[in-house]
């Protein structure tokens, strides 16, 4: 994952993701020229529910928020899981939508999605990062 923003230039910053009651972060990384990059990834499972007839996912609506290391909200991204359902992998930029005064609106998260189908030997482990 990757959060660009030229505004933070050596701030910690931090990715939260949030699921429900689900709640999953990374560690701290400081932005150099204007980018944080994560290398870790956010793994977990997430199970689709298909209406056969349309062949359309319910869904399943997350937030990815971009904190500093003392935990203030930066800003964040709604992602609608169910639009990675099929397995594949995707990647993608999201606009940050910035928390009051704090980025500037070209500041974007860079995600990649991994997602397996769960009759994969793998055991369908879904990947988010």
């Amino acid at each position: 994952m990757l959060v660009e923003s030229p505004t933070l230039e050596g701030v910690a910053v931090f990715l939260k993701f949030l699921r429900n009651k689900n709640e999953l972060n990374t560690k701290p990384c400081t932005v150099k020229q204007g980018r944080a990059d994560f290398q870790e990834k956010i793994e977990m499972k997430s199970f689709f529910e298909q209406d056969k007839a349309t062949g359309t996912y319910k869904a399943k609506l997350s937030e990815l928020q971009a904190l500093t290391k003392s935990g203030q909200l930066l800003g964040a991204v709604s992602i609608n899981l169910s639009d990675y359902a099929k397995p594949n992998n995707y990647k993608q930029k999201l606009q940050l939508k910035p928390a009051v005064g704090t980025v500037g609106p070209s500041s974007y998260i860079e995600v990649e999605i991994e997602t397996q189908d769960s009759n994969t030997p793998s055991g369908g482990k879904g990947k988010d990062g």
